[in-house]
């Protein structure tokens, strides 16, 4: 009886020190995240320039009423930002795709850092957990475009709609919001200006993204299509 309990001790005790060694672990593996309170800038009241956040440049930023032109094609794309925390948390696959806009945000917002790939993914998944708590899906929304790299040197949904069409976000068409959107993924290669072939393309893909989720009918997806890339 006595070895059985000393046996059970000795597991219970060894038990307490595995978990305390993972949780030092996890916690100096965590260490120096970013400050997502920062984050409040890229999701403003009204038109502004935000502030540096983490490796992200400070940039002129739009608040959420002018970005909503642009969400329609957004979400048809990467999906709906309305997920669970688990969900959103976890890490988006190389298409990114998923429509995890706060870890996509997180990934932004981190330096690159040294460190085995899970100690970078356990820093990530913080990072976006903190995200996800501080700020509602459609903030995240406008954050992300207001931090996502559109190509040609344009930073933020509003440069690049200056930049490729001469106007601000709201004044954005259907067509012009699915161009920047599609540009996203792989802003090199589907370039207007290098590639207008590639952009065209795949302009026209998240056009017919957007007709799969209802957001546009076959007449206006058609007439939107037919429409030149329009570029400056």
């Amino acid at each position: 009886m006595r070895t059985v309990l000393r046996i059970a001790v000795g597991a219970a005790l060894l038990a307490v020190l595995v978990v305390a060694i993972f949780v030092g672990w996890f916690y100096f593996s965590s260490s120096g995240l970013p400050d997502v309170r920062a984050v409040k800038t890229y999701a403003p009241e009204a038109p502004e320039m935000s502030s540096a956040a983490g490796c992200v440049e400070a940039r002129p930023v739009s608040p959420l009423r002018n970005i909503k032109p642009v969400l329609p094609a957004l979400y048809a794309v990467e999906g709906m930002p309305d997920v669970s925390s688990l969900q959103d948390a976890a890490f988006i696959r190389a298409n990114g795709q998923n429509g995890h806009y706060a870890t996509l945000i997180a990934r932004r917002l981190m330096c690159p850092s040294r460190g085995t790939r899970l100690i970078v993914m356990i820093r990530e998944i913080r990072t976006a957990i903190q995200i996800h708590r501080r700020f509602s899906a459609e903030e995240r929304s406008a954050v992300y475009l207001n931090m996502a790299y559109f190509g040609s040197d344009q930073q933020g949904i509003v440069g690049a709609s200056q930049r490729f069409f001469g106007v601000t976000p709201e004044h954005l068409t259907t067509p012009q919001s699915a161009l920047l959107v599609g540009l996203i993924s792989r802003p090199e290669y589907y370039s207007p200006y290098k590639h207008p072939d590639r952009a065209l393309a795949r302009r026209n893909q998240v056009l017919e993204l957007m007709k799969a989720r209802g957001v546009l009918n076959s007449s206006e997806a058609n007439a939107a299509e037919d429409s030149m890339l329009g570029v400056r």
